[in-house]
C-alpha cells in the first residue's frame, strides 16, 4: 500500500498497528527469555542453647553467624526443600508449626543482576530481589523454645 495515498488518519492507523504489533511480538520473547532457577528451602530451627549445628546447616555457617551473630547457639535443620522452577512457579514447604511458606518465581530483573522472588508465610507476603545464587534469611517465628529461620537460595539453571 502507498503510504502517500493513506490521509493522516490512515497513516496514524498504520503507525498504532506496527507499535501493537511490535510489542506484542517482544513481550513473550521477554517472558520466555527468564531462565529456570533452582529453589532451595531450608528450615532451620534456632535456640540459645544447648550449641549445636546440623550437618547441613554447617555451609551457612559463616551467613547465620554474621546475620544473627551471638542470639543463638543451636541451628537444627527442620527441612531442605529443592525445586527447578520456571518464572511464576512456586515452592511450597511445610513448616513445622502446621504452616505454609512459599516461594515464588517472578523472573528476572530488567538489569539481569537479580532474581525477583516474592515469599509468602501467614500474613506476610514480601518481594524480594536476590543476586543469582544468592541467600536470604526469614526469621522470627517462635516455636518449641526458639525460633524459625528460612533460608532461601536461588540460582538459574545452566542448560
Amino acid at each position: 500500500m502507498d503510504a502517500r495515498r493513506l490521509g493522516s488518519c490512515g497513516r496514524a492507523a498504520v503507525l498504532v498497528f506496527l507499535v501493537v504489533a511490535g510489542a506484542l511480538s517482544i513481550a513473550p520473547r521477554r517472558a520466555s527469555a527468564d531462565p529456570l532457577v533452582r529453589v532451595r528451602v531450608i528450615v532451620i530451627h534456632a535456640k540459645k542453647s544447648p550449641p549445636f549445628l546440623h550437618e547441613q546447616v554447617k555451609p551457612l555457617w559463616e551467613t547465620l553467624r554474621k546475620t544473627f551473630g551471638d542470639r543463638f547457639a543451636s541451628y537444627d535443620l527442620v527441612s531442605s526443600t529443592e525445586r527447578e522452577v520456571a518464572r511464576g512457579g512456586r515452592v511450597e514447604v511445610p513448616m513445622p508449626d502446621g504452616g505454609t511458606f512459599a516461594v515464588v518465581y517472578r523472573g528476572v530483573a530488567q538489569d539481569d543482576r537479580f532474581l525477583k522472588l516474592s515469599i509468602e508465610h501467614g500474613t506476610l507476603k514480601s518481594r524480594v530481589r536476590i543476586r543469582d545464587g544468592g541467600l536470604f534469611f526469614q526469621a522470627g517465628k517462635r516455636w518449641q523454645g526458639g525460633v524459625l529461620i528460612v533460608g532461601v537460595r536461588a540460582s538459574t539453571v545452566s542448560r
